[in-house]
């Protein structure tokens, strides 16, 4: 492999790298020492670290490449979106719903995890009606360091939510770095008597909050 193409690799690998990791291999210029950084590092992802499970080098990468097939929208590669995101750290869904649009909701996606935390839910919303599916909830803890939003509680919750009113993490990351949006999103309670959870998601109050 050349240096750009190991560059290209570490890159890849940020949603598994240190900040630390990525000033270091962002110093090194030779062909040589990005070969043996990537060796260092693959060894200590594979091993595991910092409270995360293992995984091999060849898994992650292939997942970056079905992401890249799977998950790619308006020009940015599959890996660099949301779902993507999701996808590589933490593979198949066990199961996925999915809403169309409506007249006040855009269409969205709950990812559901049953084996992680004793399950946890991601939720996508296609806010710019293009296939571009933005994070704008998770129950996994501590997975992003995102700014706060607000899900008020109407009728129906999707699995993981349910309750009366929730402040929730929600947000967009794009190469580690946050884009800060506040995402109003209106959410319904469970309803016992209705097979399965729906809720709804209005993205149309996104917008750049002020501060990061």
């Amino acid at each position: 492999m050349t240096a750009d193409e190991l560059a290209e690799e570490f890159r890849k690998a940020q949603y598994v790298s240190t900040d630390q990791e990525i000033k270091t291999f962002a110093q090194i210029t030779s062909e040589d020492g990005r070969r043996e950084f990537l060796a260092k590092f693959w060894a200590e992802i594979e091993s595991g670290r910092m409270g995360r499970a293992g995984i091999l080098r060849s898994v992650y990468l292939q997942r970056t490449l079905t992401a890249d097939q799977r998950f790619h929208a308006l020009g940015r590669a599959g890996w660099r979106t949301d779902r993507g995101r999701v996808y590589v750290l933490y593979a198949e869904p066990d199961e996925i719903e999915r809403f169309p649009s409506s007249q006040d909701t855009k269409p969205y996606e709950t990812w559901h995890y049953y084996s992680i935390e004793n399950g946890v839910d991601f939720i996508f919303v296609d806010r710019s009606g293009f296939g571009e599916y933005v994070l704008v909830h998770s129950t996994k803890r501590g997975s992003f360091r995102i700014p706060i939003g607000r899900v008020s509680s109407n009728n129906r919750t999707p699995a993981g939510l349910r309750g009366s009113t929730h402040r929730c993490r929600i947000g967009y990351f794009d190469d580690r770095s946050a884009d800060s949006w506040s995402i109003s999103a209106s959410v319904a309670h469970h309803d016992q008597s209705q097979d399965g959870c729906m809720s709804r998601i209005s993205a149309k109050s996104c917008r750049p909050a002020e501060g990061g």
